[in-house]
């Protein structure tokens, strides 16, 4: 297996991942049942791929569930999780794609904590904003994800990130403690303190 070196974070990344989205059967179904994914993720891991990628949106959480039993059996320091939050299942709407976007800072620590349960894991490596939220100010769901990462007695991630997002949006989401609530560049756990009183609901 050749891995790529992602510097900022100082870990090897496999080339290849697991991906899980076909396992969301409210949508599609690949065929594959329950056991024979799991059986795919044991394998495609003792192969070398060390990340496996899913969301809470898929199958409203059943592939975070699936890959939660999966790892049972591996060491969980030998691999890295990746899943996504900002776009919940839509049962009520029926609107077109099924889902709707939702980045504001109680759903962004409801959606974690609901995939640590689905994951029976207390951390993720990667946590992806899955699709940008309009109604939402990215400074919100940053705060959001600082407070989750900050906070002890919180299961938190230690690693954030933005996909499906616009260049203007991950530059703002890079620069965007600078000038976050004050003005002046604040310590992390200060900026999560203070993000906690103003967004929390």
């Amino acid at each position: 297996m050749r891995y790529k070196h992602f510097k900022n974070a100082d870990i090897d990344v496999s080339e290849l991942a697991v991906g899980t989205w076909g396992l969301d059967s409210n949508r599609w179904s690949t065929g594959s049942s329950r056991e024979e994914a799991i059986d795919a993720i044991r394998m495609m891991v003792a192969q070398g791929v060390n990340l496996i990628d899913t969301a809470a949106n898929y199958g409203n959480g059943a592939a975070e569930q699936i890959v939660g039993e999966a790892i049972k059996t591996i060491d969980r320091s030998k691999i890295l999780i990746s899943t996504k939050f900002g776009v919940p299942n839509d049962f009520y709407k029926r609107n077109v794609r099924g889902v709707y976007r939702d980045a504001k800072f109680g759903s962004v620590l409801r959606e974690l904590a609901s995939s640590l349960r689905n994951l029976q894991t207390d951390y993720v490596d990667f946590y992806f904003l899955h699709w940008p939220d309009p109604s939402t100010p990215i400074a919100e769901t940053m705060c959001a994800l600082n407070f989750a990462a900050d906070i002890q007695d919180q299961p938190g991630c230690s690693g954030n990130d933005l996909q499906n997002g616009t260049a203007d949006l991950i530059f703002t989401s890079k620069h965007l403690y600078l000038h976050l609530l004050s003005g002046k560049e604040p310590t992390k756990r200060g900026a999560s303190r203070a993000c906690k009183g103003r967004y929390r609901r």
